[in-house]
C-alpha cells in the first residue's frame, strides 16, 4: 500500500506503540484493533505525501513559470530528466502499467 519498506516499518512500528499504550481489557478483537489502526495510519501516510508531492509539484511548477524559455533544446532536455525521475520513483508494477498504457493503446 505504501510501496516503501521504510514507510511500512514505521507504520508498523506505530501500530506497535499503540497497542502498547492501549487498554488491551477495553479491546474485544485485539486483530480488528491492530487492523484498523495499521489501515488508517497507512491512509494518513499517503495523505501526507499526496501532499509533499502537491506542495513539490506547485513549488517547481511556480519556478517554471518564473523562467524565461530560452531554448527549445534546453527545455527538452529538462523534461526528458524530470520524465526519467518520474519513471524511476515508479514501483515495476506502475511502471509495467504506464508502459502498457501508452504503447498499446
Amino acid at each position: 500500500m505504501l510501496s516503501s519498506r521504510a514507510d511500512a516499518e514505521d507504520v508498523i512500528q506505530e501500530s506497535f506503540l499503540r497497542w502498547q499504550s492501549a487498554d488491551t481489557g477495553e479491546i474485544r478483537s485485539p486483530k480488528s484493533f491492530l487492523t484498523t489502526v495499521v489501515a488508517r495510519l497507512s491512509l494518513d501516510a499517503l495523505r501526507r505525501r499526496i501532499a509533499n508531492a502537491r506542495r513539490t509539484l506547485a513549488m517547481a511548477s511556480g519556478a517554471l513559470i518564473d523562467q524565461p524559455v530560452t531554448d527549445g533544446i534546453e527545455m527538452a532536455e529538462s523534461l526528458s530528466m524530470a520524465f526519467l525521475h518520474v519513471l524511476e520513483t515508479l514501483s515495476p508494477w506502475s511502471e509495467w502499467r504506464f508502459y502498457f498504457v501508452r504503447f498499446l493503446t
